[in-house]
């Protein structure tokens, strides 16, 4: 992450994690990085709480299943952005986002291309690039692994290049690793 870019971590996951989740939520909160969530389905809300940053309100959707993702478009308001989310966002703000994305096999086949949908949407929000917004994504389960780092893609085609070719990992769920 940029030393001088707004640091946001959004969370997806459909479930329960089978580690602790607040000694690494709280590690991320005191490193200034804004972590939203994201539950659908049977997430549990309780770690989901935990996780998000303050104000609960703002950083915590919850959505009944994994079509219904693109909410998170037009009810969240990520600082500096807020009110231009939905629509192409210009800014001269160095924003870094970190896309953490449940790839468990809790996640179904079709749900897990509704997470690519959803990221590739996100994605097309914004103005991408080294000076602008930069957008990496993590995939978790029983391990996490790194899909591509944010200075990795410089413009939006190759994000969504690489958006696409994400194959899910499957396996347990370790939200805290």
């Amino acid at each position: 992450m940029r030393a001088d870019s707004h640091k946001i971590a959004v969370l997806i996951t459909d479930g329960s994690s089978m580690d602790n989740v607040s000694r690494p939520s709280q590690s991320l909160k005191d490193a200034g990085i804004e972590i939203y969530t994201i539950g659908v389905g049977r997430a549990d809300k309780s770690q989901l709480m935990v996780i998000a940053s303050d104000p609960i309100e703002v950083h915590m959707l919850f959505v009944r299943d994994f079509t219904l993702l693109q909410t998170f478009l037009s009810n969240f308001n990520i600082k500096p952005l807020k009110d231009k989310i939905g629509r192409q966002c210009e800014t001269t703000d160095k924003i870094d986002i970190v896309l953490l994305v449940d790839g468990s096999s809790s996640i179904t086949f079709k749900d897990f291309n509704d997470i690519k949908s959803f990221v590739a949407n996100l994605v097309n929000t914004f103005d991408i690039g080294p000076d602008r917004v930069q957008i990496a994504l993590t995939q978790f389960s029983t391990r996490p692994r790194t899909e591509w780092n944010l200075n990795t893609h410089t413009t939006k085609e190759s994000l969504l290049e690489a958006i696409d070719k994400v194959e899910q990992i499957g396996a347990g769920t370790k939200t805290g690793d």
